[in-house]
């Protein structure tokens, strides 16, 4: 005597039908990956190149030399620069410690109000 054995009932459906069709191919039945239009975003990013990144390399080179520029300017000016009252200096037997604490202070003030001035100018 043979057990007779049912298929479920999914197999038999007509949305199962229509997604895997008998003898039908991958692409026809919509497993097979769809070709898109224009690449992810990460594609997009590693296509772009090292531009930016020599951009920003350039623009960091210019910021350190007028840097060094205005600092060889402030050493010629005789500013008292990192000699202020509140600059604090440790001198031990071996060892040396510096920390231009209003020096800090002072720089930080200008350079704050400087480029609030310059935010307030390109609006």
């Amino acid at each position: 005597m043979r057990c007779a054995h049912k298929p479920p009932a999914i197999y038999g459906s007509l949305k199962f039908l229509e997604a895997f069709p008998p003898g039908g191919s991958a692409t026809q039945a919509g497993l097979a990956p769809k070709r898109r239009s224009r690449p992810s975003i990460v594609e997009q990013n590693y296509n772009y190149g090292m531009g930016g990144l020599g951009r920003v390399l350039i623009l960091a080179g210019v910021v350190l030399l007028a840097l060094g520029m205005v600092l060889l300017l402030v050493d010629r000016a005789n500013l008292p620069l990192g000699r202020l009252p509140g600059d604090i200096t440790y001198r031990g037997k071996n060892t040396v410690v510096f920390f231009p604490l209003t020096t800090s202070i002072i720089l930080s003030v200008v350079l704050s109000l400087i480029l609030y001035f310059i935010s307030r100018m390109r609006h």
